[in-house]
């Protein structure tokens, strides 16, 4: 099993951010199937401020690049990513746009290499 990071900021008012809030309370079941057909088997996200870093842990044939890229291919889903896209902001370390990958720098349990 692999795990990824990733972090984005959300806009910076009440507003957006309740709505973000209140979104995931009850995420959309075509979203979660989606995320699963891909290879992600658990995904957590936490909020800090504006800020949202979240962890995916994936089969190991996942592929963050080109699998959260293809996930979208119901119009439902779609329509979530355009929502939450309102919401959020880019970090200045985003290539493309939109969340950006962190690197791990330290793991109590990752195997010395």
């Amino acid at each position: 099993m692999k795990q990824y990071a990733f972090t984005i900021k959300l806009r910076n008012d009440k507003t957006s951010i309740e709505e973000y809030r209140r979104y995931h309370a009850n995420v959309w079941p075509e979203v979660k199937e989606a995320l699963r057909r891909v290879g992600v088997k658990h995904m957590k996200t936490y909020l800090l401020g504006d800020r949202l870093f979240t962890i995916i842990e994936a089969s190991d044939a996942f592929n963050p690049m080109e699998d959260l890229r293809s996930y979208a291919d119901s119009p439902k889903v779609r329509e979530w990513d355009r929502k939450m896209a309102g919401l959020q902001i880019p970090v200045d370390e985003a290539r493309e746009g939109g969340w950006a990958m962190m690197e791990l720098v330290y793991d109590d349990g990752w195997p010395a290499r």
